[in-house]
């Protein structure tokens, strides 16, 4: 550059080895980028609470019936008394197109690492079962898996939701069914997500911006007896943890018949809110 010539009163281009030689000195290194990880709240009190309170010592109780594979146990193997157990840990990976590809460069020895944004390509999520005993979940003669390659997406096949876990569950119950000699504990880590939320939960999906003038905001579900019906939508809470009803109270409703339906979104939120 000629401003950077002018400034260290050069007459002529700086070759590529000096300029390698002063990227070094000035502490820069030539690779990629370092890459950081997201942190989802693993210090998090009640999360801290849970492991040290419930998981931790569920998992000390089961200890002794699990193989361990530092040290051989024979009395594990040899016990009668003892039914093994194998734990299979559940867990799911997304894969988006161009992921792969980085830019080398010069970076500061310094740097530390950021997480990097996903890219805007396909995506692909596999998500399968795994044990330390037999590795991936596969049938004893390796022609059935339990193995998932699935496209979330608005534009593809939806997103992975608890109908999906529950059909996971039961592939890989019917395989497990081939390993009767062992007692088998499948482990899901996020849990809460995997959880179907009530049909008629509170949703601002469907929901009316305005208040209906005639049809009312209802949520199709199912009875026990397999019958269609309509039921209203769960309340919310106000911001002072009071419960709010979604619906016109029915003493008003009896003066008002016009509010004889859910108040539309705007209402809601603005009412939430004081």
């Amino acid at each position: 550059r000629p401003d950077v010539q002018e400034t260290w009163g050069l007459t002529k281009v700086v070759s590529k080895t000096t300029a390698k030689s002063w990227m070094h000195v000035l502490a820069y290194c030539w690779g990629h980028k370092p890459k950081g990880m997201y942190i989802d709240g693993h210090e998090h009190p009640d999360i801290v609470a849970y492991q040290q309170n419930i998981y931790v010592p569920t998992w000390k109780a089961m200890e002794l019936r699990i193989e361990s594979f530092a040290a051989f146990d024979p009395k594990l193997h040899m016990d009668p008394t003892i039914q093994r157990l194998v734990v299979w840990f559940h867990d799911k990976c997304i894969f988006k197109a161009g992921n792969g590809c980085s830019t080398v460069l010069w970076v500061p020895q310094s740097a530390s690492p950021k997480p990097t944004k996903k890219g805007s390509g396909p995506t692909l999520m596999v998500s399968d079962l795994v044990s330390a005993a037999y590795r991936w979940l596969v049938s004893p003669n390796g022609q059935d898996h339990t193995c998932v390659l699935f496209e979330p997406g608005e534009n593809q096949r939806d997103y992975f939701n608890s109908l999906h876990i529950c059909k996971h569950i039961m592939h890989a119950c019917d395989i497990l069914e081939s390993y009767p000699d062992e007692d088998h504990l499948l482990i899901f880590d996020n849990s809460p997500t995997h959880t179907k939320r009530d049909i008629e939960s509170l949703s601002a999906q469907g929901m009316p911006k305005h208040t209906p003038r005639e049809k009312n905001f209802l949520v199709n579900m199912t009875d026990e007896d397999g019958k269609k019906i309509k039921v209203q939508m769960t309340g919310a809470y106000f911001a002072n943890g009071k419960p709010q009803d979604l619906y016109w109270p029915v003493s008003f409703r009896k003066n008002n018949p016009c509010y004889q339906v859910l108040p539309g979104a705007t209402v809601v939120l603005v009412a939430l809110s004081t």
